[in-house]
């Protein structure tokens, strides 16, 4: 009890700690009354520009050949609009800072773009905090230690974001550039200018450009509609041989100026178990330059060991359609608090405190699948032998672990393209259960896996990856390394092999056939494992060899054959997605 106690203090720490990183990001709420200074707005191929004065207003139509600039000015027809100093509007000069507030509106293939001056109350306002970004032919450069609480316009000025921008991205005759760690809330509009948006960027509103080069047109915060203040439905369905048929109901809360935790709540229920399930779970990111999440949950689930080979959404395929469930299964009914830190893109480390009581749960064998005929499921953790297995569901049943995990993430490649550049891709994973915490369990677990592919030829390329793991006490058996089978040694029964340390191999020639998704693989495995840690050099060398094929880098066959059996068959796999 004291343990599960503290977990759960250490989430309620990580959520009053949360209020102190907000402050920085607080976003202001702005008036919406005001002057019009000018409105922009672009329609095909032509630019109209609305000037407002006090009592009059001037409209001009016109397209880029009507624009003459100097060094220090802009003429559009002629008329000088635009120097380093403001804007002329009608006779009256203003300068670059009267302009208030941006608003994008985008509509029946027409953006229009409005300015608004400063009144009274916003001038006094914007005495005791950060000013838009506007720049009248100078380039604009938001750094990535750099917070803009307000919009960032350019006129005949390149733009380039790194940091973070509260609300739009305007450009006028300019282009744009959005860094990899960069955050925009608002929209991001290019008058006659490119777009450029890096992968790793985060944009809230449209993408918008008149102009050549690259540009992403998508909106990635857009709910159910505009009102809804971030809230999304999760609706989630998993069958498998101990819950069955388990569907998922909850929401999601994502404040779209990220100054609030991220909140997720569903619930579900497995009807074959006939066991209630339920996650409880925030995070909150900050710092957003080297970004620092911290969070935690509260849960009782249908946990796993096994989501380095098949993810809970593949297996629930491959149960409903064929009988087959790749997944040991035990009930777990605790909770964590985890601070994360990215220094980079590619890389990220987690601290977790993790408590966790467990519940052993039969399989059910006689459930339903598309294709399964007769077939019936096997039984939870079915590849331990029988004397092994038996003080195991003892281990599981009404045990109880709380542990520190420290993990670390490196994946260099792009997830989209994932084959089209060289990548490295790794995991490294240390859990340490000391006895003064457990009063079953003592060890120290270790985990590691590096891979690198790297590129031959457009269509060609070489994949090599090896893993090891140990532990320095006994492993529970739900926490033991499994060899064979899925993602481990092809060729070979699925997890075939138990024990307390390992090491495995990956070679592979992937071979892209132009012209279509397919591709053609040549692979190898090979690796040991020992019942006990300290045992490798006396464990038997296993070794497989095959082939596979996969479609669109999303579906693949692999056939294989192990090695130290000359009379062994040919075993077929079929996996989803990279094979790492």
């Amino acid at each position: 009890m004291l343990r599960k106690i503290s977990a759960y203090a250490i989430v309620i720490l990580l959520l009053a700690a949360s209020p102190h990183a907000l402050d920085r990001y607080k976003k202001y709420s702005r008036p919406t009354a005001g002057d019009y200074l000018l409105k922009i707005s672009f329609a095909e191929k032509k630019i109209i520009m609305t000037t407002y004065g006090d009592d009059s207003t001037e409209t001009l139509v016109f397209d880029r050949n009507d624009v003459s600039r100097t060094t220090n000015e802009v003429s559009i027809k002629g008329a000088p609009i635009f120097t380093r100093e403001g804007f002329t509007i009608l006779g009256e000069k203003y300068p670059g800072d009267v302009i208030d507030k941006v608003s994008i509106e985008a509509e029946n293939k027409e953006t229009k773009i409005y300015f608004v001056k400063k009144g009274e109350e916003s001038e006094s306002r914007f005495r005791s905090r950060k000013n838009n970004r506007i720049a009248i032919l100078d380039d604009i450069i938001v750094t990535a230690d750099q917070f803009v609480r307000g919009s960032v316009a350019g006129f005949w000025s390149d733009v380039i974001i790194e940091g973070e921008v509260n609300e739009d991205v305007v450009s006028i005759f300019g282009n744009i550039t959005i860094g990899d760690r960069a955050f925009v809330r608002g929209d991001v509009v290019a008058v006659n200018g490119s777009i450029d948006v890096a992968n790793g960027a985060t944009v809230y509103g449209d993408v918008l450009s008149t102009g050549p080069g690259k540009k992403r047109g998508f909106d990635r915060w857009r709910r159910w509609q505009r009102g809804e203040k971030g809230f999304s439905p999760i609706m989630k369905f998993y069958y498998n041989r101990v819950d069955g048929a388990a569907p998922y109901l909850g929401v999601k809360f994502v404040d779209e100026d990220s100054l609030l935790p991220e909140v997720n709540i569903h619930a579900g229920y497995g009807f074959s178990s006939e066991r209630w399930r339920y996650h409880i779970g925030f995070e909150q990111t900050f710092l957003k330059s080297y970004p620092v999440t911290v969070g935690g949950a509260l849960y009782r689930e249908l946990g796993s060991d096994d989501d380095r080979l098949i993810s809970e959404t593949d297996n629930t395929l491959f149960a409903l359609i064929a009988t087959e469930d790749y997944r040991d299964y035990y009930e777990s009914d605790g909770g964590y608090g985890f601070a994360r830190f990215t220094p980079y893109t590619a890389l990220s480390f987690e601290l977790r405190i993790l408590t966790e009581k467990y519940k052993w749960l039969d399989a059910h064998r006689d459930m339903w699948s598309l294709f399964g005929g007769t077939k019936r499921f096997a039984e939870n953790f079915c590849s331990v032998p029988y004397d092994r297995r038996t003080i195991g569901i003892d281990e599981i049943d009404a045990g109880e672990i709380t542990s520190v995990l420290f993990d670390v993430n490196l994946d260099t490649g792009n997830k989209d393209e994932r084959f089209k550049k060289s990548f490295w891709k790794g995991q490294a994973t240390v859990e340490w259960a000391p006895d003064n915490w457990n009063d079953d369990s003592d060890f120290t677990r270790y985990f590691t896996r590096i891979g690198r592919y790297q590129t031959v030829s457009n269509f060609t390329g070489l994949f090599f990856g090896v893993t090891y793991g140990s532990s320095d006490g006994r492993l529970p058996m739900h926490r033991q390394f499994f060899l064979g089978g899925l993602r481990t040694l092809h060729g070979y029964r699925h997890k075939e092999y138990m024990g307390s340390e390992f090491w495995l191999t990956d070679a592979e020639y992937r071979i892209g056939f132009p012209k279509t998704d397919l591709t053609g693989w040549i692979f190898y495995n090979g690796g040991r494992i020992a019942e006990k840690t300290g045992g490798l050099g006396s464990a038997e060398v296993k070794q497989s060899l095959g082939i596979g094929l996969s479609f669109d880098d999303n579906l693949r066959v692999d056939l294989a054959k192990r090695l130290d059996r000359s009379d062994s068959s040919f075993k077929i796999h079929v996996t989803l997605g990279f094979n790492f």
